[in-house]
């Protein structure tokens, strides 16, 4: 079911179109990733989703009204001079929350996010992991229908990234519609049912990660009967590739096949791995 519409959309600052002609139909419950490199137009597009810009030209449709939009920017304030706790109630008597349910929420969300030990401390002491966690309490203070993050993972450490991506995944399960951007890391691809590729503005792919084949194991291997490696467990295909075989297997079968190849004689020239998923982004994350 869809949950926005965007058609014909275009957007020019100083005579330079940063958005050309996007159409993009945003689905509830679904989670998406928008990739691209710098310059792509990915912040530019989120900020029409939420309404904080305007399209030059082209239409916003918003099929479930009201919708509650929750958004964490890519670079959120860090030289806040509240605590969470202040900050968090300020921000929900904004969103016109009851002060009894922000009694009770926001504690639950500290501690989910592991802030309650600093609750009564001032942001602006946190580090950029810490600042980002807020930012994402704010945007969840109310059970959003969409839930938008521009590069959330941007400069964490990998331990934080990780964590975040298990909060996101939680928040996938209760049913919230996801949107990230993406530029280096790929643990947002855990959480992805969809994934958008733009470049220069424009839409360069439209893919749903359920219809994309799982990484897969290539073994060269020659000294073994091709019919034999077919028998084996876990052996997707095999071809012949000049002199030796090549056997493109599952990933969790690969040892057992490598040790069956060798058992029977065969010989091991190299062992790779066959990622059709990032095959398809290498093809189409670079400006064209």
């Amino acid at each position: 079911m869809k949950l926005i519409s965007l058609e014909n959309i275009n957007k020019t600052y100083s005579g330079k179109t940063v958005i050309q002609d996007i159409s993009l139909d945003i689905l509830k419950h679904q989670s998406m990733v928008f990739m691209g490199t710098n310059g792509a137009g990915k912040s530019t597009l989120l900020k029409i989703i939420t309404g904080l810009l305007l399209p030059s030209s082209g239409r916003v449709i918003k099929h479930s009204k009201p919708l509650h939009i929750g958004y964490v920017p890519e670079r959120f304030p860090n030289l806040l001079r509240f605590t969470p706790l202040e900050y968090l109630n300020y921000m929900g008597r904004i969103q016109g929350i009851p002060v009894m349910e922000l009694e009770k929420r926001i504690p639950i969300l500290l501690d989910r996010l592991a802030l309650s030990h600093v609750k009564n401390k001032r942001i602006d002491t946190f580090s950029k992991g810490m600042v980002q966690k807020i930012g994402i309490i704010q945007s969840i203070l109310r059970k959003p229908d969409l839930l938008i993050l521009d590069e959330p993972l941007s400069g964490l450490d990998i331990h934080t990234q990780n964590e975040l991506v298990h909060i996101m995944a939680e928040f996938k399960d209760e049913g919230i519609t996801i949107i990230l951007t993406y530029h280096e890391s790929d643990i947002l691809l855990k959480i992805a049912e969809r994934i958008v590729i733009l470049g220069e503005g424009q839409i360069k792919g439209d893919y749903h990660v359920k219809d994309i084949d799982k990484p897969q194991m290539v073994i060269e291997t020659s000294g073994i009967d091709e019919q034999i490696i077919h028998t084996f467990n876990g052996i997707l295909r095999v071809s012949k590739n000049g002199e030796t075989l090549q056997a493109h297997a599952l990933q969790e079968k690969s040892d057992n096949i490598l040790l069956e190849i060798l058992n029977k004689g065969g010989k091991i020239h190299s062992v790779g791995v066959h990622d059709p998923l990032n095959q398809l982004i290498m093809e189409n994350y670079v400006n064209k």
